[in-house]
């Protein structure tokens, strides 16, 4: 399954993860993957051969770069049955600040002002 775009995120990721030398180019790549599935919370549960067919590897590197995240702590997942849910860390995850804030119109009144 190719796609043109990526499908809109709902997580947004944070610059210091996306500028940290010490996650590789592939893991960031997987990360933005994972983003792509995830809820606003940061969970998503994604097979492991849907995100090496959308990355274009195999599921073994896949899981490959999955445990290489988890041992840097971006990343944590538990098995639940026969599927794994991911959730991405707090330090990958941000909440945007720039959500519209709804605001209240003020009431015109209906009066006729008098001319004076």
């Amino acid at each position: 399954m190719t796609h043109d775009v990526l499908p809109s995120a709902r997580v947004y990721l944070s610059t210091s993860f996306i500028l940290n030398a010490a996650v590789s180019n592939a893991e960031k790549i997987l990360v933005l993957l994972l983003s792509t599935h995830a809820d606003e919370r940061g969970e998503c549960r994604v097979r492991q051969e849907i995100l090496a067919a959308e990355y274009g590897c195999s599921p073994r590197f896949v899981r490959r770069l999955l445990t290489q995240l988890r041992a840097k702590g971006f990343l944590a997942w538990k098995r639940c049955g026969r599927h794994n849910y991911y959730h991405l860390s707090a330090n990958i995850v941000v909440h945007p600040p720039f959500l519209p804030v709804k605001t209240r119109q003020k009431r015109v009144s209906k009066a006729k002002k008098h001319p004076m």
